[in-house]
């Protein structure tokens, strides 16, 4: 009996335990929070403008503080709040309402959520027109207030009520508009599918042809032939140009044929090909012989038939028909010759080529003198080892002229004058010589009988046996004059190279190679009065008189 009372004792002082230990959580978890009813409540209202929706909440009981979800990802607080939506829809905004409990010290929440539906009455499209790669886009919409942003499906983009995009390549492409209404916020996308089309597509044709033995007549076939150029290419390495054209082979086999269609406005280019025999039924034969002599071939040839005509090519641009045939190459080379034989019965053609040296037999020789006389004319005289040799002058003062001999009346001044010796076989000779014509002091005047072999050469326009010379003290001198057996020649602005002694009736008495500044014996001359004609290395002529004592 006491043992039952102990264990019924026991059993109430475990219940006991467990009562205090369960008030103490429940006490403990009420002083944290308290959500639900009791401490607070609440609710709110909301007026939509637009895409902006104003909110105002309604509390009950101590408030702590309002917060805000407008169901969008973004967050707000206080009372009252204003939230600005980026696109239409419905939306669940929630209200929690934060409060604490002074009496029985306890803090506790309020939560109320409501749907808020954001209409859009923003509507936006777009039209757009084609012109090969090139499209160009035209925006609408009910608002004044819209701003237009596009995508062209290509990885570009572009802004505008109005724009224009060209794609690289063709395609199906989808473009979006993007329009929103500044003043609502209000945002709507329309999006299109543009297909770019492929200019050259359309560009097709045919080749059709009309066959003879060897002779073809060529034609393309096009859908659109307006304003299409046409370039053939042949495999024997003929071209061509032109809708229609006629082309002969020259030999049996197969060829292929080939046509670009060029499309200037679009700049397409298709190139089609076809392949043609020629069968060999031609027994035309043809051969030649050709003979090369300098520039000049001349050539024969001999066919199988009685009833053909002949052609010829030369391999530098030049033709001719007949047989036989002769030609003149302008310059040395190797050039192919060409035959083309074409029977008119059997309009059988054959075509036999060789090739030819031009080689370079060029051994014309050419050079020229000069004389000056009193008066300042320059004569000039040229010599070749052609008979037929032609000249050509430059007279280094903007003046030329041609033939020989020549003339011209210089003003002082030193000049560059060339010779220009050319052939009928285009071989030519240059030469070129520098000299110094007229002087500003004179200081005597003198006359003496000349021979050719006292100048050197003759003067065809002279009219007598004597012709008068000037000397020039500025240019070169001798000096001591009168001389006793040595005497100094020296110039300063002429390169001496030959001096000649001639006596007062004209005859050569002395003749030295002699540079400026080099002495000259006279002791073997007899007591008199002497000329002297100085000679430069650039063709200038001075002279001098001089007594010997």
């Amino acid at each position: 009996m006491k043992q039952t009372e102990q264990n019924r004792t026991f059993r109430l002082s475990q219940l006991f335990s467990y009562f205090i230990l369960f008030i103490g959580l429940f006490g403990a978890q009420m002083s944290t929070a308290q959500t639900g009813k009791g401490c607070v409540g609440g609710k709110f209202d909301f007026k939509v403008d637009n895409n902006t929706v104003y909110f105002a909440a309604q509390a009950k009981g101590p408030v702590v503080a309002y917060q805000w979800n407008f169901g969008d990802g973004s967050k707000g607080t206080g009372e009252k709040a204003r939230h600005q939506y980026a696109t239409p829809g419905t939306y669940k905004v929630c209200l929690t309402i934060l409060g604490y409990d002074s009496v029985n010290q306890k803090r506790c929440s309020f939560d109320v959520c409501r749907a808020v539906e954001i209409k859009c009455d923003l509507k936006a499209d777009y039209e757009f027109k084609i012109d090969g790669k090139s499209v160009k886009f035209a925006a609408k919409s009910n608002s004044k207030h819209t701003v237009y942003a596009w995508s062209f499906g290509d990885s570009d983009h572009a802004r505008g009520q109005r724009t224009a995009h060209a794609y690289a390549k063709p395609g199906v492409y989808e473009v979006c508009l993007i329009a929103k209404d500044t003043l609502s916020g209000c945002t709507v996308r329309s999006c299109k599918k543009v297909e770019i089309k492929d200019p050259c597509a359309t560009l097709k044709g045919e080749i059709v042809y009309k066959q003879q033995g060897n002779d073809f007549a060529f034609t393309v076939r096009t859908k659109k032939g307006n304003g299409i150029r046409t370039l053939w290419r042949f495999s024997d390495g003929d071209s061509a140009k032109g809708r229609a054209v006629r082309k002969s082979f020259d030999k049996p086999g197969v060829y292929t044929v080939c046509a670009t269609l060029i499309q200037p406005r679009t700049k397409c280019r298709v190139t089609i090909c076809t392949r043609v025999e020629v069968k060999d039924t031609c027994k035309l034969e043809v051969r030649m012989d050709a003979g090369v002599n300098g520039y000049d071939v001349k050539a024969k040839a001999r066919s199988n038939s009685k009833n053909v005509v002949y052609g010829w090519t030369f391999g530098d641009g030049t033709s001719m028909r007949g047989n036989p045939a002769g030609h003149t190459y302008a310059k040395p080379g190797v050039y192919e010759l060409c035959v083309i034989a074409y029977d008119t019965v059997t309009k059988c053609r054959v075509k036999e080529c060789k090739r030819i040296e031009i080689r370079d037999t060029c051994d014309l020789k050419a050079e020229f003198k000069w004389r000056t006389d009193s008066s300042g004319v320059s004569y000039f005289y040229a010599f070749a080892n052609d008979s037929n040799a032609n000249f050509t002058w430059d007279f280094g003062d903007g003046s030329s002229a041609s033939g020989n001999p020549v003339r011209h009346q210089y003003k002082p001044g030193k000049y560059t004058i060339c010779m220009i010796a050319y052939t009928s076989r285009a071989c030519v000779v240059r030469k070129c010589h520098t000299v110094v014509i007229g002087s500003s002091k004179r200081s005597g005047k003198f006359e003496i009988p000349i021979s050719d072999e006292a100048y050197g050469q003759g003067d065809e326009n002279a009219s007598a046996s004597r012709i008068g010379w000037e000397w020039d003290n500025t240019h070169v001198s001798l000096a001591p004059n009168p001389v006793q057996s040595t005497a100094i020649i020296q110039s300063e602005n002429m390169d001496i190279q030959q001096v000649a002694v001639f006596a007062s009736d004209g005859n050569k008495l002395m003749e030295h190679a002699i540079h400026s500044g080099e002495s000259l014996d006279f002791s073997t001359l007899p007591r008199g009065s002497y000329y002297i004609r100085i000679l430069g290395t650039q063709g200038e002529v001075e002279h001098l008189r001089f007594f010997k004592n």
